[in-house]
């Protein structure tokens, strides 16, 4: 509904409602005047009802199109939430291999410095012990006469080059040896793992976006669920307040239906002479209820009067039913029976409510369950009368004829007559 058509419902209901609440005692040349006019308002605050109740069901159904939006959008963040537990995990996986491969990389590093100090020492005790038999050779010559001091030229090839280097530090030259090829494959195991470590963090800083992305992801369906939910809200405030209307329609409804009713009493009471139909007996089927004239359903509105007054039909009936809505049992006599058989439920009214000012509701208002097609019976012997006031079927049934004394009883809304 746009915004002036829901100013122009609230308005009419308002001004129904104003008009509703003044007295119910309108000017009017007749009680037919005023119980036509009474059904006019009870066909306009119906018509009332019913637009507003149309917009009520309509953004009812918006209401769930958004809830069913909203459980979709929860499905698809608790997915979200679980991928991203997943990311961390690995990401702590990662985390923690490349803390392996650190520590591991730092631990060759170590051994190759030890390596390399190891090596250094061997070199220079390797050159010290050359210099030192080179230094000797030269002081104190050679025993052999070729290879004298006199007829060498090149006495630093000699001990570079000869045998005699290879026989006075072949040990040396052994762990020299193996330190160099030891050295090559730690600076090679090295390599690998700083390979691996750069393929880890290529593998963490890829698993880090994607977590990244579905945060983002996981915070717009966030954002979508509030604008739904106060798109929710919005409209459910809408409808809070078309149910107030509402509450206020059935109340006023209420009230014209027991204005209704009240003229319709008067009616009768001022229909003339009793014209009776003839005589039946207590337990007599006389017709159906039903919903004629004015009544929010299929009911029966039980009149009892004694002597011209109203009493409370309770008070005249057996106890032993159980009421529903919570009213409890209704009957403690046996000086009439019940109208209706098996489950009998209050159906709007019992005797004596509704609201101010148009009380006391002078009956009962009861329903036989299944509603439809069920019998209503005299609750005594008597002089029966059917009339029709208001477009609703009225049986009156009178203990003595004329209905001047005695017990009188009047069933209200029949759907048909059965005599």
């Amino acid at each position: 509904m746009n915004t002036l058509k829901k100013i122009k419902v609230v308005v009419i209901a308002i001004f129904i409602l104003s008009t509703f609440s003044s007295n119910f005692y309108v000017k009017a040349d007749s009680l037919q005047d005023q119980l036509n006019q009474l059904q006019s308002q009870i066909n306009d605050i119906k018509s009332q009802k019913d637009q507003v109740q149309s917009q009520i069901n309509s953004n009812n159904f918006t209401i769930q199109g958004f809830s069913s939006q909203v459980s979709q959008l929860y499905g698809q963040i608790q997915i979200y939430g679980k991928q991203i537990s997943q990311i961390k995990l690995q990401i702590q996986q990662f985390q923690i291999k490349l803390q392996i491969l650190k520590d591991s990389i730092d631990k060759e590093d170590k051994d190759i410095s030890k390596l390399e100090d190891i090596l250094s020492s061997l070199e220079s005790e390797s050159n010290n012990r050359i210099l030192n038999s080179y230094v000797n050779f030269k002081m104190y010559g050679s025993n052999d006469s070729f290879k004298s001091v006199v007829n060498f030229s090149k006495i630093n090839d000699y001990f570079l080059n000869s045998q005699y280097k290879e026989f006075i530090q072949s040990d040396t030259n052994l762990a020299l040896l193996k330190l160099v090829t030891l050295k090559v494959e730690l600076k090679s195991r090295k390599q690998k793992l700083a390979d691996d470590l750069a393929s880890v963090k290529k593998d963490e800083d890829i698993v880090t976006a994607q977590q990244v992305d579905l945060e983002k992801q996981n915070e717009q369906l966030n954002l979508k669920v509030n604008n739904l939910q106060g798109a929710l809200g919005s409209v459910q405030a809408i409808n809070n307040n078309d149910q107030s209307l509402i509450n206020n329609f059935n109340q006023t409804q209420s009230q014209k239906q027991h204005q209704f009713d009240e003229v319709q009493q008067e009616i009768v009471n001022n229909s003339g002479s009793f014209v009776s139909n003839g005589f039946v007996k207590e337990g007599t089927r006389i017709g159906i209820q039903g919903r004629t004239g004015i009544a929010f359903a299929i009911h029966l509105h039980f009149v009892v009067k004694e002597n011209g007054i109203p009493q409370n039909p309770c008070n005249y009936l057996p106890g032993g039913f159980a009421i529903a809505n919570g009213y409890g049992d209704c009957g403690n006599s046996n000086r009439l029976q019940w109208p209706l058989k098996g489950n009998v439920y209050y159906v709007n009214s019992w005797y004596g409510s509704c609201p101010q000012p148009y009380c006391p509701h002078l009956a009962i208002d009861i329903q036989q369950i299944p509603a439809f097609g069920a019998p209503v019976f005299a609750a005594q012997s008597g002089y029966i009368r059917k009339l029709v006031s208001g477009n609703a079927n009225v049986a009156i049934i009178c203990q003595i004829e004329g209905c001047k004394s005695g017990i009188e009883t009047q069933y209200w809304h029949l759907a048909s007559f059965a005599f």
